[in-house]
């Protein structure tokens, strides 16, 4: 009997686990979207923690790019939109209260020589 009980367990408790959700981040540049890209998480303010981390790394990235090859080698996305599988857009999940402190800590990870410019 208690064989049963665990057998009819197993399976709750794995549908019960939080599994990602697939979101679909998409750059902006000049007014124009790039490639949709994936990014998988547990819910929407992760998503978009994420897709802030993609932004500011891909500034990051065009701003190396621009000083090693000369300007206007690559322009910088200006912003992102963040959608569910279900094609909501998702804007800014985060609380008011938090975000603008997410926000500095993820751009002093990815450009920490500018830290001390903020």
């Amino acid at each position: 009997m208690k064989k049963l009980y665990l057998l009819l367990l197993v399976p709750f408790i794995f549908s019960c686990s939080d599994k990602p959700k697939t979101y679909i981040y998409i750059e902006i540049n000049n007014q124009i979207e790039e490639e949709p890209d994936t990014i998988m998480a547990l819910n929407d303010s992760l998503a978009y923690i994420e897709a802030y981390t993609n932004l500011v790394a891909s500034k990051k990235a065009a701003e190396l790019m621009n000083e090693k090859y000369g300007e206007l080698y690559t322009k910088a996305p200006q912003d992102f939109r963040l959608y569910s599988s279900e094609g909501e857009l998702i804007f800014q999940p985060i609380s008011f209260k938090y975000r603008d402190s997410i926000h500095r800590a993820i751009e002093e990870r990815i450009n920490p020589s500018k830290k001390a410019m903020n």
